[in-house]
């Protein structure tokens, strides 16, 4: 399984202009992000997923004098927490019914369960939009091109549930 973590700069040095955010060591493989500018890294910040085994980071400042004054960065884990990006290939409707109801929409949206509080996330796909089309199952990539999750238009996803097989727990609902 994967951890996610949030990372958020603050009191970075007025001469810092772009960061690189490397985990275990600074390789061209471990990059997680970047170049990113000081801003974006300041707010909103970055979410990343790295394996559980992961937990030492490193910043590299890019361009600017990085002379005057260094900074920190702020890593956030929240344990039993999965964010998921639920999408529509746009012929029909996904929702969310638990733990958070989430209107319909044919575009997508994103909600975060945390499990030490609730036991499922429950989302649904629903071909009312475009009623000439049918509901044909949940992928784990765009317009059905990836692996078939289910063909049930309700789906249950538990803590542990799809880990290998969501990838960055995005899932989307295919109509055909």
């Amino acid at each position: 399984m994967s951890r996610k973590y949030r990372i958020t700069g603050f009191d970075l040095g007025e001469d810092i202009q772009n960061v690189e955010v490397y985990h275990t060591e600074i390789t061209a493989s471990n990059l997680l992000f970047g170049p990113v500018t000081r801003s974006l890294l300041i707010s909103p910040g970055y979410e990343v997923e790295v394996e559980d085994h992961v937990n030492t980071f490193y910043a590299r400042c890019i361009g600017g004098g990085c002379n005057l004054r260094t900074g920190s960065l702020h890593f956030s884990f929240t344990p039993n927490t999965r964010t998921f990006n639920v999408h529509s290939d746009g012929e029909g409707y996904v929702s969310s019914t638990l733990p958070t109801p989430i209107a319909q929409t044919t575009s997508s949206f994103s909600s975060s369960v945390n499990y030490s509080v609730d036991s499922l996330f429950v989302i649904e796909a629903d071909n009312s939009y475009n009623p000439g089309v049918s509901f044909e199952g949940w992928y784990n990539k765009v317009s059905g091109s990836g692996t078939l999750i289910s063909t049930g238009s309700q789906l249950a996803i538990g803590q542990n549930d799809y880990t290998s097989s969501l990838i960055n727990d995005n899932i989307w609902a295919y109509f055909g």
